[in-house]
């Protein structure tokens, strides 16, 4: 094996790496906000419905407290964006198929010959899959450790699984 097949070699590992380590942190990212979004309009409808039972009684401090409480949990989502729109799952979905086909396409270079033309290929698929490492990182925000130390645990088990080398 030559420098360049080498250093090609190198750079596919490195790729499938976190390819796989994103593809995992995806699905447990998307889990998490799964898990989310009906606590959130849960909690929403016992308070506003807790406002609306106290309404009928003539405590006027309890009923501006629930109102209150009520109030700030329908602004949550404007002040924390954490709370996941249904079209964060669609987009999700999308990321998750584009990553998944990365790495199936990383994967079928890495068992291939080493070739000129390959290498280039290789290359201009790179440049296009960086657009969906920037949807990636911009919906990831700031990497969640324990969801990273999964998504490695995963990532690790497959690739031991898959790869002999």
């Amino acid at each position: 094996m030559d420098e360049k097949e080498e250093l090609y070699k190198q750079e596919l590992w490195t790729n499938i790496d976190r390819t796989a380590v994103n593809l995992y942190y995806l699905d447990h990212f998307r889990d998490r906000q799964a898990m989310i979004e009906p606590l959130y309009r849960g909690a929403l409808g016992l308070t506003a419905t807790l406002a609306a039972i106290i309404s009928f009684f003539d405590v006027a401090f309890l009923i501006k407290t629930v109102s209150v409480i009520t109030a700030i949990f329908a602004t949550l989502p404007l002040l924390f964006p954490v709370i996941p729109k249904s079209s964060d799952f669609e987009k999700m979905s999308k990321l998750r198929l584009a990553t998944s086909e990365w790495l199936i396409s990383l994967e079928n270079f890495w068992r291939g010959e080493w070739t000129d033309e390959k290498y280039k290929k290789y290359s201009r698929m790179k440049l296009k899959y960086a657009q969906t490492e920037d949807e990636l990182s911009a919906l990831f925000g700031k990497n969640n450790e324990a969801l990273n130390r999964k998504a490695h645990a995963d990532a690790n088990r497959y690739l031991d699984r898959y790869f002999t080398s």
